[in-house]
């Protein structure tokens, strides 16, 4: 917590006419509040920020045995507005530990209960998957079985001793026909690219396509949503500035 805010207001005076508990004007507890608000960086509307902050503040004025300072009254509103997050958080099931919504261990096993898995989709695998593979060559079945084995487009490829596009080509071929048969009378569905291309065991390239070094000040991360999931690429930064400079130079040609 960030409590550089919780200064003393410098507009107070000796003379408090018009003073709370223990010599606090409104004014105070206003500030008190605003300065809560701003260290709690709160995510909920500002509104209800103010009026838990400013709840917590005047409760702790009330209670308060002895004189509180300004800084009491700053800490006890923004410990309201932090609690109430909290309870949120506790009836939603989620915990904001580390600064991260996760999901409460115990709220997902109550709510979270798996009814019992259909027995179907395993019979119809253990029947149908004998009648499909016969018609399949026994080229395929060894590309499909190499793959299966290692796990890698290359290292099967290697395996059995073919060239990466002839592996990619055949696996890929074997899967039209799998799929046919298997969604016959059907219309079989799309096929969805296989995610083991581009080895997860292969190493990042160090340069780009122009042979330019990634190093930390000539790379730029980019980061977006795909399908519900965060996905990196990176970009050369220098590419980047040779494309606009390029961009720059064909539009004012174009435009003399």
């Amino acid at each position: 917590m960030n409590t550089d805010t919780a200064r003393e207001p410098e507009h107070r005076v000796a003379n408090r006419s018009d003073g709370l508990l223990w010599g606090f004007t409104i004014r105070d507890l206003d500030h008190a509040a605003r300065h809560a608000i701003v260290a709690a960086h709160a995510t909920m509307d500002a509104r209800t920020a103010y009026d838990l902050a400013w709840e917590g503040a005047v409760l702790h004025l009330a209670e308060a045995e002895a004189a509180p300072t300004y800084r009491d009254l700053f800490i006890a509103g923004w410990k309201a507005i932090l609690r109430d997050i909290q309870q949120g958080a506790r009836m939603r099931g989620t915990q904001t530990e580390n600064g991260y919504d996760e999901a409460m261990p115990r709220f997902v096993r109550y709510w979270d209960q798996k009814s019992i898995p259909s027995h179907e989709n395993g019979i119809v695998e253990r029947l149908a998957l004998p009648q499909v593979l016969p018609h399949l060559t026994q080229l395929q079945l060894r590309c499909l079985a190499a793959l299966a084995s290692v796990g890698d487009y290359q290292a099967a490829a290697d395996l059995i001793g073919v060239s990466y596009p002839a592996l990619h080509g055949r696996i890929a071929h074997a899967r039209r026909n799998f799929l046919a048969l298997w969604f016959e009378h059907e219309e079989p569905p799309r096929i969805r690219p296989d995610r083991r291309v581009g080895s997860r065991a292969k190493p990042l390239s160090t340069r780009c396509g122009q042979g330019h070094e990634f190093t930390p000040e000539n790379t730029l991360w980019n980061e977006r949503l795909v399908n519900g999931r965060l996905r990196r690429t990176r970009k050369c930064r220098r590419c980047m500035s040779d494309y606009m400079a390029e961009y720059r130079a064909r539009a004012k040609a174009a435009a003399s």
